[in-house]
């Protein structure tokens, strides 16, 4: 199996003429994951050959239509929001330069996605100023989080040349759709506590304001002189 991956990565990389290391590190992980996949469904197809599912209502074996896709994370659909941290995390990804700035403005518990997170977290751990090694960074994630790391270091996005106005739409993008989180939990929790005719403390009423502000639906106050 490793003399096949290391010949397909070769021959992915001469086909599209990629020579740079880096990028050729990149390629060499995707087959690696693609033909671990193919392995995995090879095996379950010769289990369910010898031991094929009953039909409930007439006892005759049944197989599921190969035509259905496969419920892989890369294969749901995403948001606008979750779009958005794609492309910052093939930033995160592709270009080192970024990573400092993109993770110190998005605190793990805004992303929307747990492998999104994970992923993000991860590269917490590498020197930011140092391209990443695809095997490496995927031996401390989760399955699900690789396959998601495979594809975008695989994709334009990741060598895509970014500016500064792109990547604050993208982390505003995300803050924004945070802030829309907390108000929402903060307008529930006031209603509860007014049918149960509970005072709303001043605590209280200061994180609803500063909900609001940062969802942009209120302007910040200007500072006395």
């Amino acid at each position: 199996k490793d003399a096949l991956v290391t010949w397909l990565a070769d021959y992915w990389a001469q086909s599209e003429g990629v020579t740079a290391a880096t990028r050729v590190q990149m390629i060499g992980a995707a087959v690696r994951r693609e033909v671990g996949a193919a392995v995995k469904r090879a095996r379950a197809a010769q289990s369910s050959a010898k031991f094929p599912p009953q039909n409930a209502q007439n006892g005759t074996s049944s197989t599921r239509s190969s035509e259905v896709p496969e419920n892989t994370v890369e294969n749901l659909p995403l948001s606008g929001v979750e779009k958005a941290e794609r492309m910052l995390l093939a930033t995160l990804l592709g270009t080192p330069s970024w990573r400092a700035r993109i993770l110190e403005k998005i605190p793990a518990g805004r992303w929307t996605r747990a492998e999104h997170a994970e992923i993000a977290e991860s590269l917490r751990q590498f020197d930011w100023n140092e391209p990443i090694d695809a095997g490496v960074l995927m031996q401390t994630c989760s399955a699900e989080a690789s396959e998601i790391i495979g594809a975008l270091m695989l994709s334009d996005e990741a060598q895509a040349v970014v500016s500064d106005v792109i990547i604050d739409d993208l982390v505003a993008r995300l803050n924004g759709n945070y802030a829309r989180q907390v108000e929402h939990e903060i307008l529930e929790m006031v209603r509860l506590k007014l049918e149960r005719s509970e005072p709303i403390s001043e605590a209280e009423r200061k994180s609803y304001n500063d909900a609001i502000i940062a969802t942009r639906r209120k302007s910040e106050p200007e500072a006395k002189a």
